[in-house]
């Protein structure tokens, strides 16, 4: 399957959900995605190779933090395409909107999962949230 296919398979299983305390996460890989960039770009990665770490490794697939007009986004490059939860269909060039690119490097990726963005980060605010 190539990035054109993967990417239009997972738009078509994928609800944007935004969420109140963003947090990392992979679905199953039939389950419909609910949830935001952050949400439908890692799973890209996952669906597209059936694994997440190993392409994030080796940089087949690389995360990227960006803006949409002004407002953080993220979005992955997957060879020479990047990909999101906004556009139609992968782009090889940036479009008007999309600035200040800041990749994500494999160390930043694992902390994400594994702490600013983790589960148990976000249960801990949601549990501060209700005292």
């Amino acid at each position: 399957m190539d990035i054109f296919d993967s990417h239009k398979a997972l738009k078509a299983k994928f609800v944007y959900t935004a969420e109140e305390i963003d947090y990392w996460k992979l679905w199953p890989k039939d389950a419909v995605v609910r949830d935001d960039c952050d949400g439908f770009s890692l799973n890209l990665v996952l669906r597209h190779f059936g694994e997440f770490w190993k392409p994030i490794l080796t940089g087949k697939a690389t995360l990227y933090h960006c803006q949409y007009w002004g407002v953080g986004h993220m979005v992955v490059k997957i060879g020479n395409y990047y990909c999101d939860n906004i556009s139609a269909i992968p782009f090889s060039a940036i479009p008007p909107g999309y600035t200040n690119f800041s990749k994500y490097n494999p160390l930043t990726v694992l902390f994400g999962f594994y702490g600013f963005k983790s589960k148990w980060r976000y249960h801990l605010l949601k549990w501060i949230s209700k005292i």
